[in-house]
């Protein structure tokens, strides 16, 4: 992708505001304005997925996030209703900061030994459960 298709695409998803959070790839590329420069599927989905526009994307959909959940707090004094409480409950769990994992990940797993390797010499067979606390031996 060259920087000036990159600067065409940005123009466009920019100019769409709010509706740039909500297409798709497959959406974006039956604009007029993409038809025209001949930006199909395969390139939006490529502008898409790079971290510039990924990270504006994100900064974007919290913002939104954050004023709906602003807008719904400010009538919850006049209401009883059970949605609104709801709908309340999951805008706030939107808006919690969510942490990514990251690092090596183990798998514990425990696999029988067969009998030939049950009575090797080098086999060391623990009466225990090395990774739990409570069934380590004192």
């Amino acid at each position: 992708m060259t920087d000036a298709m990159r600067r065409e695409l940005w123009k466009i998803f920019k100019g769409l505001e709010l509706m740039a959070l909500t297409l798709s790839h497959y959406d974006l590329a039956r604009l007029p304005e993409s038809m025209d420069n001949d930006f199909g599927p395969d390139v939006w989905k490529q502008f898409i997925m790079e971290p510039e526009v990924q990270e504006w994307l994100r900064s974007e959909s919290k913002v939104m996030q954050t004023n709906e959940l602003n807008k719904a707090l400010n009538g919850i004094s006049k209401t009883r209703s059970v949605g609104q409480g709801q709908i309340l409950n999951a805008l706030a769990k939107l808006s919690q900061e969510t942490v990514e994992k990251s690092g090596p990940i183990f798998i514990y797993t425990y696999v029988p030994l067969n009998p030939e390797q049950e009575y090797a010499p080098n086999v060391q067979k623990l009466p225990f459960d090395p990774f739990l606390k409570e069934a380590t031996p004192t």
